[in-house]
């Protein structure tokens, strides 16, 4: 019986110390292996200290760091997919004002065309670029004489805005309209606008169409979208509205935040 006893209770040590060296000895070799991957990962992105060595030391002018830095990291993001991408500190500090629900400049949304060439999308309804007659599809070539040649469109939304009640010159090309002649030209010509504090609405429009079916246009998803949601959605449901249909064509998007408010 003693016999017995003592061989049960030897297994149950015995036990009791493997789990009790594992236990011990999982935490260093979790910490040997992570060291092991840093390691690796340096080892991986070790060219990409040395190229930035080499174009600091043999480059034919002398080179802005942390142009050079922005650069590597944009890139980077790049290869991932086409979703992904760097953002500088002033890109994000513009984001962060358009999703405000206000920022001061002319109301005009722009893009690159297939050209590369800075492009009008939209003036924003009411807003001085719209009352100055800027049109959608207008090429912006020249930002108070400046050409916009090879500029990408945070640059230019950062010449086009500024503060309120100072004025910015925009140099224009427009397709001729349907009755132009054949061997129109197109002809650049400059448009002056005064800036000003721009709200920006996420609602574009909201009505009541028949059978009881309330529509709303939702153009982005900013820190006021569920609010004004709320608000029409509302004033529709006094009209007796039975069903709704949410435009979300062309919306620019905006916050993820906002977008599960308005969810």
């Amino acid at each position: 019986m003693f016999r017995k006893n003592s061989r049960r209770e030897f297994f149950i040590v015995l036990g009791f110390c493997a789990v009790a060296v594992l236990a011990l000895t999982n935490g260093f070799i979790m910490r040997i292996y992570a060291q092991e991957q840093r390691v690796e990962i340096y080892r991986e992105i070790e060219p990409i200290g040395d190229v930035i060595d080499i174009i600091l030391r043999e480059y034919v002018r002398e080179v802005d760091i942390e142009e050079v830095v922005e650069g590597a990291l944009g890139g980077m993001m790049s290869a991932l997919d086409r979703n992904s991408a760097f953002v500088s500190a002033e890109e994000l500090e513009a984001l962060r004002e358009e999703t405000k629900g206000e920022f001061e400049g002319i109301g005009v949304s722009i893009k690159e065309d297939d050209e590369g060439n800075i492009m009008v999308f939209m003036p924003i309804l009411g807003s001085p670029a719209a009352s100055a007659g800027i049109r959608p599809y207008d090429i912006i070539v020249a930002i108070d004489g400046t050409s916009t040649e090879g500029m990408d469109t945070s640059d230019a939304a950062e010449l086009i805005r500024g503060r309120r009640g100072t004025f910015v010159t925009l140099t224009l090309l427009r397709e001729p309209g349907p009755d132009a002649s054949e061997d129109a030209k197109q002809e650049p010509f400059d448009v002056k606008v005064e800036r000003a504090r721009i709200p920006l609405e996420s609602i574009k429009e909201a009505q009541m169409l028949l059978h009881d079916v309330g529509y709303i246009r939702l153009s982005s998803f900013s820190d006021t979208s569920a609010r004004d949601l709320e608000k029409y959605i509302d004033e529709l449901m006094e009209k007796e509205m039975k069903a709704l249909v949410l435009d979300l064509r062309w919306n620019s998007g905006g916050l993820l935040s906002a977008s599960k408010e308005v969810c």
